[in-house]
């Protein structure tokens, strides 16, 4: 064996030894306890690809065909962190958790997404990363800055995106100020439904990386940061099927929205069609401790 050939393999040798002794740690009970610490969770929640593993819940009629986690026509839809729903909690609390309130007359979707590819190209729901995403979904549209007269408001939002610049400061405020001015801007395009009907922001999104608790009411500054919770993040709005997701329906039945929801359960239960539809009907959920 030549000398180099001999250096391959030992490195090799390293690599493999290296990776079996990490295999090995996470299984020790103490790897396992600083994994579920919830300061761990929350800061490796910060990446996307951390975990890559997102939950999403919505209300549609039961007429309604679900193929896609938003609306067709929307650019990307709102996921949490499935990380943040287990041990599981029930359907209500996902939803006030999620910015919005259980809809008991409507069919129940829920979806746990696991992206293979860059597809889905989950981001944490910040407006720094919204102008990366705004650049990267409609960079390909032919639009032109600053934006002509007749514009319509996704050349608008293009530019405003192109323009933004995270620029490191101190005092850090600073830098906030500049972010929120960024999304105070779109929301000025159309009285703010350009960001609903593309991104589903509404006016409670704080753009800050988490969740505002509860349905959108106005709320002081003290109420909006100490309801931000859960990390929510942004995907495409692709297929079902080109995300990786499995999907559940389930229809309205006294006390639903009361019972455990645990991502586990979906993604176990979840099928889609051929056509990357939603088909898989469940008729009741886990229930869970009385409240």
């Amino acid at each position: 064996m030549k000398h180099w050939q001999r250096d391959v393999a030992r490195a090799l040798s390293v690599v493999t030894v290296c990776v079996l002794a990490l295999l090995q740690a996470s299984e020790t009970p103490a790897f396992r306890e600083i994994e579920r610490s919830p300061a761990i969770v929350t800061d490796n929640a910060r990446d996307p690809d951390f975990y890559n593993d997102f939950m999403r819940i919505t209300f549609v009629p039961s007429s309604v065909e679900v193929r896609t986690p938003s609306r067709p026509n929307a650019v990307r839809a709102f996921f949490g962190s499935t990380r943040f729903y287990d041990p599981p909690i029930p359907v209500d609390a996902i939803a006030e958790f999620n910015g919005f309130s259980a809809s008991a007359s409507l069919d129940l979707i829920a979806m746990t997404c696991r992206p293979r590819t860059p597809t889905a190209d989950a981001r944490y729901a910040t407006w720094p990363n919204l102008a990366r995403m705004i650049v990267a979904d409609l960079g390909t549209h032919g639009y032109h800055c600053p934006p002509p007269a007749a514009a319509d408001s996704s050349n608008a939002a293009y530019c405003l995106a192109t323009q933004y610049q995270d620029a490191p400061a101190q005092p850090v405020i600073n830098t906030l100020i500049a972010a929120l001015q960024f999304g105070q801007q779109l929301f000025a395009l159309n009285n703010g439904n350009w960001l609903y009907d593309n991104y589903g922001i509404d006016y409670n999104h704080s753009g800050l990386g988490m969740v505002v608790r509860g349905p959108s009411v106005p709320l002081t500054a003290a109420e909006a940061l100490e309801q931000s919770v859960v990390p929510e993040y942004l995907l495409r709005n692709v297929n079902l099927a080109s995300a990786n997701c499995r999907c559940i329906r389930v229809p309205s039945y006294p006390g639903r929205d009361e019972h455990l929801l645990p991502p586990k359960f979906v993604w176990a239960n979840g099928d889609l069609d051929d056509e990357g539809r939603c088909v898989s009907v469940v008729s009741r959920l886990p229930e869970g401790p009385h409240r």
